[in-house]
């Protein structure tokens, strides 16, 4: 399972290559084995998603390589249409944090200690949702 998430890595820092036999072959059988049970259908819809997630990730990510390896890391096993899902969340929610600067920075230290504490397992939407929750908290706090 290793090689291949390292594989898998290797294969999206190169965005002019094509998804591999090999990933290709991992992408059918695991749709296979979670799909199997609902029929050919669904398992050719599993593959086709995983596959367009593959080379839209290949294609347009580069700028949130850290992200999309993050994801790569925490929900590969699910297929690359979750990687892309996670990739996506994670983004907009680092986007959230950027374009929301006076919020934010009036918070940094809620900020920091949530990024500490969630960052390496949550990633960005985990980052965002402890700091808005700490920051209620602590605006609730401060009416009693």
């Amino acid at each position: 399972m290793k090689r291949v998430a390292a594989a898998s890595l290797l294969l999206l820092a190169n965005s002019a290559m094509a998804i591999s036999a090999t990933e290709k072959t991992a992408v059918i059988d695991r749709c296979k084995d979670q799909m199997n049970q609902y029929g050919a259908t669904m398992v050719k819809a599993c593959v086709d998603q995983d596959l367009e997630a593959y080379e839209l990730l290949n294609a347009n990510y580069q700028p949130h390589e850290k992200i999309v390896k993050f994801c790569v890391r925490t929900t590969k096993q699910f297929g690359w249409n979750m990687v892309k899902a996670c990739a996506d969340q994670n983004i907009e929610a680092r986007q959230a944090i950027v374009s929301n600067q006076e919020k934010y920075a009036k918070y940094e230290k809620i900020l920091d200690s949530c990024a500490d504490r969630m960052g390496k397992i949550g990633g960005w939407v985990m980052i965002k949702a402890c700091t808005d929750q700490d920051i209620e908290a602590e605006q609730a706090l401060s009416q009693y």
